[in-house]
């Protein structure tokens, strides 16, 4: 395993130029050490609803945690 991400590692490195940008490199350094960047959700299902807009997200996860948070102390 370390042979391989040493190969790739060497192959990226050789394959960077003044046109390469910022985010390829970052990205890649980014997979390499094994961080993966931030999940987007885009949408929720609530019960048979589907929640698509990220304010009504965020709404909807804290009506829940507020929900299982009152249970949970009783």
């Amino acid at each position: 395993m370390k042979t391989a991400k040493r190969q790739s590692w060497q192959r990226f490195v050789s394959s960077i130029n003044s046109r390469t940008s910022l985010k390829r490199v970052w990205n890649t350094v980014n997979k390499i050490s094994g961080k993966r960047p931030p999940i987007e959700v885009k949408h929720l299902q609530d019960g048979d609803k589907e929640v698509t807009s990220l304010a009504d997200i965020a709404d909807t996860l804290a009506e829940n945690f507020f929900r299982d948070f009152l249970f949970s102390s009783l």
